[in-house]
């Protein structure tokens, strides 16, 4: 018998947006601001562009650097710099598809917290996780802060699946690359989308190129329970 998924969490960037890089939002951000080729350098002392993996240190040193870089320079507005956003194919439509099925849904990432707060309220998710640049009288602070470290984006998915009432077992995980391995452990049903390595296949369940086929494999496999999420 197929265990009833109660939450379906999600990677953001390369999962459900910009399907054709790991961090578009992050770059697009800097590059608009001027200071690209800068917070370029920057991620070239710190991040494996193979992998899109860095140690827990050098993320904290890679952010603290490049918010740095925008201390001072006024914040554009999230639909200013964003007016909309690239989903991968399908992603709307399985969000409606979970919502009506009564399925809550998450986002957990190591990217903007603006982004994914657009995300939220587009698609009506429940939780979201993301970094946070600090904006004070319209300008950047040069300060943030990291609530979703590399090395513990496994460890915030679990705290992210509690708190919509699921368990290990009934939760499952959706992601794109090698920095997906933690949340990937830490659920029940592990999902890949726009895998952009060939070491992640080993760490799901199955994968696929758009939310057409993942609602496809929802229904085939008879995933989801029907019972409606209330908040505790």
């Amino acid at each position: 018998m197929t265990t009833p998924i109660k939450a379906v969490i999600f990677d953001m960037d390369g999962t459900i947006v910009y399907k054709d890089t790991h961090q578009a939002s992050w770059h697009a951000l800097f590059s608009r601001l001027g200071v690209g080729a800068e917070m370029e350098r920057i991620n070239d002392k710190y991040d494996d562009k193979v992998t899109n993996v860095m140690t827990p240190e050098n993320h904290q040193r890679q952010f603290a650097e490049c918010v740095a870089l925008l201390r001072g320079r006024t914040a554009p507005s999230i639909d200013d710099l964003f007016p909309t956003l690239p989903y991968t194919a399908g992603f709307s439509k399985f969000c409606s598809y979970l919502q009506q099925q009564g399925v809550p849904t998450g986002l957990v990432t190591l990217s903007l917290l603006m982004v994914a707060e657009k995300i939220q309220q587009e698609q009506s998710l429940q939780v979201v996780r993301a970094n946070e640049i600090y904006v004070q009288d319209g300008k950047y602070t040069g300060e943030g802060k990291i609530h979703v470290l590399f090395g513990s984006k496994g460890k915030v998915v679990k705290e992210v699946y509690q708190e919509l009432g699921a368990t290990k077992e009934t939760t499952a995980f959706i992601g794109d690359s090698l920095n997906d391995i933690g949340p990937w452990e830490e659920v029940g049903l592990p999902l890949g989308i726009n895998l952009h390595h060939p070491n992640c296949k080993q760490h799901v369940r199955a994968y696929f190129d758009n939310f057409h086929q993942v609602k496809e494999y929802f229904e085939e496999q008879q995933l989801l329970s029907g019972k409606p999420w209330s908040r505790k």
